[in-house]
């Protein structure tokens, strides 16, 4: 009986173990197409980083993309599926390339998350629901609209310009994009609202997951936006490249290495604007 007992506590750790391992298989096989997404489009520079909290999965619910469209514009998406793991990624799969073909049908943004939101109300499961900042950029005219959908919102940062006549200097700034809509997946009726802004040469646009801004130090502290944004403006002098990095190393050095949320960053600047 003993032998019997233990045979069988050793079938069900086996069967748990190789379980495991076929879901990290499944995620690693989505993670091909959930990470370093960001499309190369002329006049745009980018710089991007993905974390997953649920590190034997390496992948969850955030996911991006920057799409290349025609007559020199691009569409960037920036999105969070409620959950974490396996089930989060196969969902952002879903949604991720569901809005990749609304951009490429050339809807707006706002159209974009109505069209979505219809999508993901068919389904039985009701209970995920979605985050988004989608933006369509016209890169001759220097103008882009978005849709902010339940998402933290995105900053736009002008950075401190080169010295005038006299040693004067244009002071850096950060714009919060303020237009805000209700989450995606959630009520049938729920509408989805147009933003605008202007951008010029060197301008950048940082967007993010909300782990970031609720990231927690040992005392319970948030991060915060304006943390985030004072951050942005001491690094953004120095460029695109490597900033999404210096953001979360200081994420990390504010949590002491223990974020507990699936984080994306994507910055995109601007090379060219209005022609």
């Amino acid at each position: 009986d003993y032998m019997v007992h233990l045979a069988h506590d050793f079938e069900l750790i086996y069967e748990g173990e190789s379980q495991k391992r076929e879901e990290r298989y499944i995620a690693q096989t989505l993670q091909i197409g959930m990470r370093n997404s960001l499309g190369d489009v002329p006049g745009i520079a980018t710089d991007s980083v993905y974390l997953s909290a649920t590190n034997s999965a390496l992948v969850g619910g955030d996911f991006y993309t920057l799409i290349r469209l025609p007559d020199d514009c691009a569409v960037m998406i920036l999105g969070d599926v409620s959950g974490k793991g396996i089930e989060a990624a196969s969902m952002s799969a879903l949604v991720k390339t569901a809005l990749t073909a609304y951009a490429w049908e050339g809807a707006g943004p706002a159209r974009m998350a109505r069209s979505l939101n219809s999508m993901l109300m068919g389904f039985s499961r009701v209970e995920t629901f979605v985050t988004a900042f989608i933006a369509k950029i016209d890169l001759k005219a220097g103008r882009a609209t978005y849709c902010s959908a339940g998402h933290p919102p995105t900053m736009v940062i002008r950075p401190s310009s080169k010295p005038l006549g006299g040693g004067e200097t244009r002071g850096g700034e950060v714009e919060l994009l303020g237009c805000q809509s209700g989450v995606i997946g959630a009520f049938e009726s729920m509408v989805y609202e147009t933003g605008a802004f202007t951008f010029a040469p060197g301008d950048m646009l940082f967007m993010y997951t909300d782990g970031t801004i609720e990231a927690r130090d040992r005392s319970g502290a948030f991060f915060g936006e304006q943390r985030l944004r004072d951050l942005l403006l001491s690094v953004s002098g120095e460029g695109v490249s490597g900033i999404c990095g210096k953001v979360l190393g200081e994420l990390d050095r504010f949590t002491d290495s223990a974020l507990d949320d699936d984080i994306a960053l994507v910055s995109l600047e601007f090379l060219q604007g209005r022609s």
